[in-house]
C-alpha cells in the first residue's frame, strides 16, 4: 500500500467535459474569472443507499487550537496530506497550547493536511481496519506544563475510486484557458462494486474526503465526540445509523 499520492480523475469523470449540458460553457473575462456549471446526475442516489459514510470534523476548539504551536520544523501540507507520515518520524511532534488545559478537549481536528486525533478515536479505528491506517504520536503540552497522552497525527493510507461520477453532481468550470473538472457538487454516489470489507478510505481524486462503513460509524457514534459527524454521501446532511 503506497503512501505516495496525486488526485487521480477517473476516465468517466474526464468523459463530462463533451457533456453537451456544457458545449456553451465559456470564459466569463477577468470580471468573473470562472464559468461554473452543475451536471446533475439523472438517476441520483437515495438517501441510505450507501454502505459507507462521510466523516467530517467540525471546527469546535478554534479558541484552543489557534493558542497551539507545531514547535517541530512543519513540512508543506502537500508532502503530509499526499506522502504520508514518513517526515514525521525521525522526531518526537510536539505542540505547545500557550494557554491552561480545559477540561474537555477536542476528539479530532485537521492540521496541515492531516487529521490530530485522539486515542478514543484512534483505537476505534484501529479496531476495525489496522492496515488502513498510520499515525505518528505528538506530546502535547498546555501552559500549565500537564501534557496530554494519546494524540496522534492521523493519516489514511488506503485509497480508492470512491465515487460514482455518474450518479454524483459534477462541477465543470472553465477559466481562461481551458474547461475542467472542478469538483462534486452536494448530491453523490458511491461506486456499487466497492468491497464491502472497507471499513475506512479515502477517494483517489478528491483525497481529503475520508469514509467509513456504517458499521465503523456506529462504533464512532458511541463514543459521543460531537465534533465529527458523519454524512450520508447522497445528502451530504448527517446520516441515520
Amino acid at each position: 500500500m503506497s503512501d505516495e499520492l496525486i488526485p487521480q480523475l477517473p476516465p468517466e469523470a474526464s468523459r463530462l467535459l463533451d457533456d453537451p449540458r456544457v458545449a456553451d460553457l465559456k470564459y466569463l473575462g477577468q470580471t468573473s474569472p470562472r464559468a461554473r456549471r452543475v451536471l446533475e446526475p439523472a438517476e441520483p442516489a437515495v438517501k441510505g443507499e450507501s454502505r459507507s459514510l462521510l466523516l467530517s470534523i467540525l471546527p469546535e476548539y478554534d479558541d484552543i487550537l489557534n493558542l497551539t504551536y507545531w514547535r517541530n520544523t512543519v513540512p508543506s501540507a502537500a508532502a503530509l496530506a499526499y506522502r504520508g507520515l514518513d517526515a514525521l518520524r525521525a522526531e518526537q511532534q510536539r505542540f505547545v497550547t500557550t494557554a491552561k488545559k480545559p477540561e474537555v478537549l477536542p476528539a479530532a481536528w485537521h492540521s496541515t493536511g492531516l487529521i490530530v486525533a485522539s486515542r478514543a478515536l484512534i483505537e476505534t479505528l484501529r479496531q476495525h481496519d489496522p492496515d488502513a491506517i498510520d499515525t505518528v504520536a505528538i506530546d502535547w503540552t498546555f501552559a500549565d506544563d500537564e501534557k496530554v497522552e494519546g494524540y496522534e497525527f492521523l493519516y489514511v493510507r488506503r485509497v480508492v475510486q470512491a465515487y460514482d461520477w455518474s450518479r454524483s453532481a459534477v462541477l465543470v468550470e472553465h477559466d481562461s484557458t481551458h474547461k475542467y473538472i472542478a469538483g462534486l457538487g452536494r448530491t453523490r454516489a458511491l461506486r456499487h462494486e466497492l468491497p464491502s470489507g472497507m471499513h475506512i478510505f479515502r477517494d483517489a481524486y478528491a483525497l481529503h474526503d475520508v469514509f467509513v462503513s456504517r458499521e465503523l460509524g456506529a462504533q464512532i457514534k458511541r463514543l459521543g465526540l460531537f465534533e465529527i459527524q458523519l454524512l450520508d454521501p447522497a445528502t451530504m446532511r448527517g446520516a441515520e445509523i
